[in-house]
């Protein structure tokens, strides 16, 4: 008797799986709106726990493009040709460099980048936080007035 084994498909990622050097990861933070940088580890069992959530909460803010289509690196454009809302995957293994100019500390770690500049940070698998920090940042770049944030998911929340 032989047991059989189904071949499993590779999901497809939602996120833009960057390995490359800090200034490529700099231009494309340039390059967009509102970028999403999730700091994680292949070793990370929480990075691991919170895709599901992360594709969910992806899928909210990629207008258009439906997660489970999404081939990497697909990154909407908007008002003058800059990407909307875009999500990195950057393994801190693979970019220890661009973790260093971080400062991440522990995984998983979200940088929320808004028009090229540093918006706030979300550390610990709090998605709903990172949930909360995007609608921020989408608001202040349609002109309202939030301030950038930086939390922990051990913190208290508001």
């Amino acid at each position: 008797y032989q047991r059989r084994v189904r071949a499993s498909t590779p999901k497809r990622s939602f996120a833009v799986n960057f390995q490359g050097k800090p200034e490529e990861f700099l231009g494309h933070v340039q390059d967009s709106t509102i970028l999403v940088a999730s700091f994680s580890a292949k070793w990370c069992r929480p990075c691991k726990d919170i895709q599901p959530e992360l594709r969910t909460l992806a899928e909210k803010f990629v207008p258009g493009v439906s997660v489970s289509e999404v081939v990497a690196p697909v990154i909407p454009k908007g008002k003058e040709g800059r990407s909307n809302v875009c999500f990195f995957d950057v393994d801190i293994t693979a970019n220890e460099t661009l973790a260093a100019l971080h400062d991440i500390r522990c995984v998983p770690t979200f940088c929320v980048y808004l028009n090229g500049e540093l918006f706030g940070t979300v550390e610990g698998a709090s998605v709903s936080r990172l949930e909360v920090m995007i609608s921020e940042a989408t608001k202040e770049g349609e002109g309202d007035t939030v301030s950038a944030t930086t939390t922990s998911a051990a913190e208290p929340s508001m």
